[in-house]
């Protein structure tokens, strides 16, 4: 019983930056998804490919402390 309010805590914090991170990974996603035309054109797609390959394992890692938690 006394152990549920600080792993509920921890739990909290880790559920809030995995859903910021997520955000920011949705976010770039659509930004690119809106803009492929002009990421064809300059063949910037590795480049942004990178970003959000990135963007991924930054949210696998707080999804795997929520997880584990």
């Amino acid at each position: 019983m006394l152990l549920n309010f600080p792993l509920g805590r921890l739990q909290e914090g880790y559920q809030d930056k995995l859903m910021k991170s997520k955000d920011k990974r949705m976010k770039a996603t659509s930004e690119i998804l809106r803009n492929m035309r002009i990421l064809k054109l300059q063949a910037w797609e590795m480049k942004f490919l990178s970003k959000i390959i990135e963007l991924r394992k930054t949210e696998a890692g707080w999804l795997k402390r929520y997880v584990y938690s």
